[in-house]
């Protein structure tokens, strides 16, 4: 019987792994610094769907999330700069602990790339309630990455090109998107179903 790994899961062969270890230990660092503990849990994702069209993306737009997350939002919009021209979309106005213009220039995201907000105190990214600046800029990116399950609730069905990640905190976003309930997740609106098995 041949082994067969999970449907939307790919090994980290050694040519690759270094890199991986590489920001592992970064985030390892900070974490140690603000007294944070390493939880694993299984990534399904549809990377290779992404990396594709990233060789042909002119703009990303990024929805951001949790303030606390910008930092290690900060290193893979880093990353994706490398690739392509890259914008940063903040909320208008505080809610939740989501992040907001003042979060960008703390961090110094702000001087890495175009941040703008979208309009508003908004759980997710709206379209019918967001500045409709925003919404023009999302129908002409190329790629548009959603963090977090309110932007997983708002956009999923953006009639673009967008991926989603986020970690399967409910049984209601679990069967819609096809993946675990607690497992991280990046996934494709255009292939509708996280590729994995639950």
């Amino acid at each position: 019987m041949a082994l067969q790994a999970p449907k939307g899961t790919r090994d980290i062969l050694p040519e690759e792994s270094y890199r991986w270890q590489h920001v592992e230990a970064l985030i390892r660092g900070i974490c140690y610094k603000y007294g944070l503990s390493e939880a694993r849990t299984p990534v399904f994702e549809h990377t290779e769907l992404f990396l594709r069209d990233l060789e042909h993306c002119g703009e990303l737009l990024y929805l951001l999330d949790n303030a606390g997350e910008i930092v290690f939002d900060k290193i893979l919009i880093r990353e994706l700069n490398k690739h392509t021209r890259v914008t940063a979309v903040v909320k208008g106005a505080p809610i939740i602990n989501d992040a907001c213009m003042e979060d960008a220039e703390q961090t110094g995201l702000t001087a890495i790339c175009e941040v703008i907000d979208n309009g508003g105190p908004f759980i997710g990214t709206p379209v019918s309630l967001i500045n409709p600046y925003l919404v023009k800029r999302m129908e002409s990116a190329d790629i548009i990455v959603g963090k977090g399950q309110g932007n997983y609730e708002t956009v999923d069905d953006f009639n673009g090109n967008v991926y989603l990640l986020l970690k399967i905190k409910c049984e209601i976003v679990s069967r819609h998107s096809g993946a675990p309930l607690g497992s991280a997740a990046f996934i494709s609106t255009r292939k509708r179903v996280c590729d994995c098995e639950g």
